[in-house]
């Protein structure tokens, strides 16, 4: 067995292993023969990501990873699934990583990245009629961070620099390359997953789909975090640490910006904390967003959800008394209430607490662990949970009642029947 391929079955096991083996192996299934998990039972397992329901509330696309011990890889597909239940469809199944998968705000495609078609990962765009995904962009240094505009005609993208040190774009053959030596220029040299650091930046991108127009948004020296869209369109926020030295501090902000060249950012935030996750209220009056704790407390600083105006103003915490690390804030249709994650005792919860200030209440809670949601248009949420039982599964969060739509463990059971299955309250 490969070094690269022990990597990869220590990361699963050290993730998933321990909820996996009780699902999958030790349920007291009819004519099953229990046995010990032996090392290649890892290639039988998949790991279920990034859930993402139709604005209608009726599909919900998700990516499915899985490892090949041939051919000493891992892919990872995208899946779809009605909210009702049912057989998942497989959409995509190239030999390459397709990830990410955004509805347009109609429903009628999906955009999605691959780097199927080159080295570099682009956006496709699927019909959900039918027919093959288009490769849509072509950026010599790829794409990421999907985000439709509202009227569906653009895209917000993060595209980096081209690195000078490369200015190929990694298109060309590695055995023709000379290996150069790593110029260190900065405080922060290396970072995992990245490797050795240079002065290459990613950068706000609008892309429209219809001319193929692409314009940079408000080019700087610095690392623009993810693009998120006001509901009018007029606007669009991120987090960015703006700071003289970026690399020395942990201190993001919360910027707006209109999606046209030039446009200078507007800072909604200045605390000395790390800012980040914004979203925008419905009506775009508010932005919702995850304020840093104590910078002198670094990693182990507690997080709150706060609540700032667009316009500009105070920040109003949301979560005073929590004295727990919250994520992934979203508005509920009617801006009335901010759906968040929150962690407790070794789980992640669901939680929603009024925009306008009030009592945290737990929508799904005990020994279970929420690792992503998204919400419709409908109020509908997707929720993608694990629990000690049970491996990581698709459930839907109507308003009365939670029904299970994916079901990739090969003993699972109906949630309908499984004591302990999420309850909405």
């Amino acid at each position: 067995m490969t070094k690269r391929m022990l990597i990869a079955l220590a990361r699963v096991s050290a993730m998933y292993a321990a909820s996996y083996v009780v699902a999958a192996f030790c349920q007291n299934v009819v004519a099953q023969t229990r046995r010990p998990l032996q090392p290649d039972d890892i290639f039988s397992l998949k790991t279920i990501a990034d859930p993402r329901i139709s604005p209608d509330g009726a599909w919900i696309a998700y990516t499915v990873s899985s490892l090949d011990k041939k051919e000493d890889t891992s892919d990872t597909d995208i899946y779809m699934v009605a909210a009702a239940g049912g057989a998942p469809i497989r959409l995509t199944s190239s030999k390459k990583p397709e990830t990410s998968p955004r509805w347009s705000p109609d429903g009628r495609y999906l955009a999605f990245l691959s780097a199927r078609d080159g080295k570099k990962p682009q956006v496709f765009l699927l019909d959900r009629r039918g027919g093959d995904a288009q490769a849509v962009t072509d950026y010599k240094t790829g794409a990421s961070a999907i985000a439709w505009s509202p009227d569906g005609s653009k895209l917000a993208l993060l595209v980096p620099d081209q690195d000078p040190n490369d200015p190929e774009g990694g298109d060309a053959d590695a055995k023709d390359k000379k290996p150069k030596p790593h110029v260190i220029t900065r405080l922060q040299f290396m970072r995992d997953g990245d490797g050795y650091l240079n002065e290459v930046k990613r950068h706000i991108h609008v892309f429209d789909i219809a001319t193929k127009a692409d314009v940079e948004v408000a080019h700087a020296r610095y690392d623009d975090g993810a693009p998120v869209w006001s509901a009018d369109g007029t606007r669009i926020a991120f987090s960015a640490n703006r700071t003289d030295n970026p690399d020395a501090n942990d201190n993001s902000d919360i910027y707006v910006v209109e999606p046209r060249a030039g446009a200078t950012p507007r800072a909604l935030t200045t605390s000395p904390g790390s800012d980040t996750s914004p979203v925008f209220s419905p009506d775009g009056k508010s932005i919702a967003y995850l304020a840093g704790g104590n910078s002198k407390d670094i990693w182990y600083a507690t997080n709150t959800l706060a609540l700032v105006p667009v316009a500009g103003g105070a920040s109003k915490t949301l979560t005073p008394g929590l004295d727990r690390n919250v994520s992934r804030p979203q508005f509920t249709p009617d801006g009335t209430s901010v759906l968040f994650v929150v962690e407790e005792g070794g789980n992640s919860h669901l939680a929603r607490v009024p925009a306008a200030g009030g009592a945290i209440a737990r929508i799904l809670d005990g020994e279970r662990d929420i690792a992503a949601y998204d919400m419709a248009k409908t109020g509908d949420v997707a929720v993608l949970e694990s629990q000690p039982q049970q491996p990581g599964e698709i459930h839907l969060l109507p308003a009365t009642r939670t029904t299970r739509c994916s079901r990739r463990s090969p003993s699972a059971r109906s949630s309908a029947s499984r004591p302990g299955a999420p309850t909405a309250r």
